[in-house]
């Protein structure tokens, strides 16, 4: 499973779109209606875990979209993947 594809499933899951409604541009707060709390507690922590990478919380700051979320878990897994893993 790629970083998208797992990306898009868990926002299903924490947000109230479908796998098939999900586009990058959609914004997590108004079109996918995800709770500003279930984010940072629950949907941040669990994208951590599965893909085994941290991101500073300044990183998560500026995430709006679902794109968004998907450039923080490419660089941060990208940098794991490299042997850095991203905090300072």
């Amino acid at each position: 499973m790629d970083h998208r594809e797992l990306v898009y499933q868990l926002i299903e899951r924490w947000g109230d779109k479908s796998l098939a409604e999900i586009k990058d541009g959609d914004s997590l707060l108004e079109d996918i209606r995800m709770d500003g709390d279930d984010y940072a507690m629950s949907f941040v922590p669990e994208l951590q875990a599965k893909l085994r990478f941290e991101a500073p919380f300044d990183a998560w700051d500026s995430v709006v979209t679902v794109g968004d979320v998907i450039r923080v878990v490419e660089e941060y897994a990208t940098r794991r993947d490299a042997g850095a893993d991203g905090t300072e």
